[in-house]
């Protein structure tokens, strides 16, 4: 296995140099996450990690990085013996009570009345509908007056939405974005540890990954809603910006994902 993850490394590393040297760009080191999308954007770096173990394709693209940065062919490789899978949920916004549809109304927002049936006027009370001279005052001879119950619509404003068509929910939800990284850095690790698991808290967390973002790869960045209360335990989102679910080590499993709109590459676990 360590032989094929240096061979990739080797030839990652040097498309990457090549792709450097096509821009112009000299003396600065490229972070993993470049040395991933460049290399699934190239046809045949692409296929080469379509076609490799997921596991020896997540190290192989470590071990370019590590080239990249100086390190022996053995070094390269050794650092890649231990590559950690984060999984987090960060919340995005407050807490807010979602919308349905109003079942009294159907998500009308309004209800036919019931004085007219809908049809936005009654029979005269005062002729009893049977003014065939056209001298009734009230009706002026139609022998129909508008409803007063909905003022001649015909429908009134729904008693439970207001008019609205929609109501609160029950529960309270709030929106998320579950995120997946990898890296090689047990420093990087051990201080999201440190930070997210002692204390429950992580708004440090993005302080605490910009600190070591060259040798961090964004797998997977998923919106989402779940229950405030139920899923997201009813933490105050100012106070707990991000939440760790878990830690992998040497995750086995790996896929490579195309996207059509927008049109991209990226690995993802599953």
């Amino acid at each position: 296995m360590e032989e094929n993850i240096l061979k990739i490394g080797k030839v990652l590393a040097q498309l990457v140099s090549m792709e450097l040297l096509n821009k112009g760009i000299k003396g600065k080191k490229p972070s993993v996450s470049y040395i991933a999308q460049t290399s699934l954007k190239n046809v045949i770096t692409l296929n080469i990690l379509e076609n490799t173990e997921s596991i020896v394709m997540v190290k192989g693209i470590f071990t370019a990085y590590n080239l990249l940065n100086g390190d022996t062919d053995i070094e390269a490789v050794k650092k890649t013996d231990n590559i950690y899978m984060i999984d987090t949920i960060e919340a995005d916004g407050h807490e807010y009570f979602n919308k349905s549809d109003c079942d009294y109304c159907g998500g009308d927002g309004q209800v036919e009345c019931t004085d007219c049936d809908g049809d936005g006027q009654i029979p005269c009370n005062k002729c009893g509908s049977d003014d065939d001279d056209g001298l009734c005052s009230a009706c002026d001879g139609d022998e129909y007056v508008y409803c007063d119950g909905c003022s001649g619509d015909g429908n009134y404003d729904c008693p439970e939405c207001e008019g609205n068509g929609e109501i609160d929910d029950n529960e309270e939800s709030i929106d998320i974005v579950y995120s997946t990284i990898l890296t090689q850095n047990s420093e990087f690790v051990n201080e999201v540890k440190n930070n997210l698991g002692k204390y429950n808290s992580v708004n440090e967390f993005k302080t605490i990954s910009d600190k070591y973002h060259n040798e961090i790869i964004l797998i997977d960045n998923t919106p989402d809603t779940i229950l405030f209360e139920d899923e997201w335990g009813g933490y105050d989102p100012n106070y707990v910006s991000v939440k760790l679910e878990d830690i992998t080590l040497n995750h086995p499993r790996y896929r490579i994902q195309k996207n059509q709109f927008p049109k991209s590459v990226s690995i993802r676990a599953y």
